[in-house]
């Protein structure tokens, strides 16, 4: 699944479903690769995309070639600890470049043996984490702590499942009836975030957080709200408005 990140959230775009015995002829990359390319075509050409994938995709020659070279987007992708870059000083496995609390940057070639593929490395390691983030890109003016966003991937797969449309508990199996199952769990949910985005566009969010000195943070996330707002208009039996219409808002706290 393919998603654009929005608001500590993720919505989904593009999707493949398949059998675990069926893995797909042209490979995860392939696979990956396809559905980026679909997304690409539905944008216009001036868009500047950052892709970002975790290191059990990341960690991939060739699908850095194909965001860079093909689709002429960014990437941001986490690599596996033993990865290194190659530079004019000498071969540095990334991970190992630092300590808790501090940054490292180079430049050079990585994937040493697959490719030697010009790019960026990165390696962070926040206070109270176990490891540091591994991270590689084709743009040396991204931040590495971007790389946080790809999280939001993640709520959002808590969001249909378990968090709020329940799609673990479906008993739909079959890859044909999941992409049509995912479709309506994907409107209704890009739906419930626009009407999040609307709710903190006017400053209506439920129970925000207030401080001492007056200012309010947020407490629930936009899908959160969304719901809230649906609850209460259908409380009230007022009409609510059926629109994908997402607010540009400020940065969340």
């Amino acid at each position: 699944m393919v998603g654009v990140a929005y608001e500590k959230r993720c919505i989904p775009l593009v999707w493949h479903c398949y059998e675990v015995t069926e893995y797909p002829r042209c490979g995860q990359v392939g696979l990956i690769s396809n559905l980026l390319m679909h997304v690409k075509k539905a944008l216009p050409d001036t868009v500047d995309a950052l892709v970002l994938a975790d290191r059990g995709i990341g960690t991939s020659p060739r699908l850095c070639r194909f965001i860079d070279e093909i689709l002429r987007w960014r990437y941001l992708f986490r690599v596996t600890c033993q990865t290194k870059i190659v530079t004019d000083e000498g071969d540095y496995t990334i991970a190992q470049q630092v300590e808790p609390g501090h940054i490292w940057h180079a430049q050079g070639k990585i994937f040493k043996s697959r490719g030697k593929i010009p790019a960026y490395a990165c390696a962070i390691w926040s206070i109270g984490y176990d490891e540091p983030w591994a991270l590689v890109t084709n743009d040396p003016a991204i931040s590495g702590f971007k790389y946080a966003w790809r999280n939001w991937q993640e709520q959002r797969f808590r969001d249909i499942k378990s968090g709020g449309w329940h799609w673990d508990k479906s008993h739909v199996w079959m890859p044909q009836h999941a992409r049509r199952l995912l479709l309506l769990l994907v409107l209704a949910y890009a739906w419930v975030v626009a009407l999040g985005s609307t709710v903190f566009a006017t400053g209506q969010q439920a129970r925000p957080k207030t401080f001492a000195d007056g200012h309010q943070e947020r407490r629930y996330s936009v899908f959160r709200e969304g719901l809230f707002y649906w609850d209460a208009m259908l409380d009230r039996r007022q009409t609510i408005c059926v629109t994908l219409f997402f607010h540009s808002l400020d940065p969340p706290a």
